[in-house]
């Protein structure tokens, strides 16, 4: 493993599916994917947003305006070591050091701050505790909250035939991505009255 690698596998979070009926056979390559493909928008919209967040990127794209598209692309996640076997996969986006313009010291740290941010606050988030529910409302406006946390619900509904564990660096279950109750779901992806309005 390369030290670009290595470096980036620090960051990484780790994932088991698991059918939730051993008797019925393997998962379907399809909902592996579907798995990857929700991460990857849930994930893709979180930097959007938080990209324009920031005032000084925000200054940038008025200059660039092609840059918001080469920022995301920059930090899309990547599937860093796969086991097909027994369906486990870190992911992370590419944080390694870069010569692109892009991967500026503080450029770098935004990311590697967004990105931790983003496995608190979504990966990891435990939607039971009110204060950090209240916490993403406070931060995401619904329209932001829709594109961010729905692609997630979707993949960890009580309808699924599998569960996705949630491991440490040695590869131990440490948790799983648990959906949130129904009236926890409502509160964080409803749209707004304003936003119903709006179509």
């Amino acid at each position: 493993m390369n030290q670009a690698k290595l470096n980036i596998t620090s960051y990484a979070f780790n994932i088991q599916l698991e059918s939730l009926d051993p008797g019925s056979g393997p998962l379907e390559f399809d909902t592996l994917l579907r798995v990857f493909s929700k991460l990857k928008s849930s994930f893709r919209s979180f930097i959007e947003i938080e990209f324009l967040k920031n005032e000084t990127f925000k200054s940038l794209l008025c200059r660039k305006p092609g840059i918001l598209e080469a920022f995301k692309k920059e930090t899309e996640l990547m599937v860093l070591s796969m086991d097909i076997d027994s369906l486990r996969a870190s992911i992370a986006p590419n944080l390694a050091e870069h010569d692109d313009v892009l991967f500026e010291h503080e450029i770098l740290c935004w990311k590697r701050e967004k990105f931790q941010a983003y496995k608190d606050d979504v990966i990891y988030l435990n939607y039971l505790d009110a204060s950090s529910v209240r916490r993403i409302l406070d931060s995401y406006s619904s329209a932001e909250r829709i594109k961010i946390y729905k692609p997630v619900f979707d993949i960890i509904a009580y309808d699924k035939d599998y569960k996705i564990s949630l491991l440490d660096a040695a590869g131990k279950c440490c948790g799983m991505i648990v959906p949130p109750p129904d009236v926890v779901k409502r509160q964080i992806i409803q749209p707004s009255s304003e936003s119903l309005k709006a179509v």
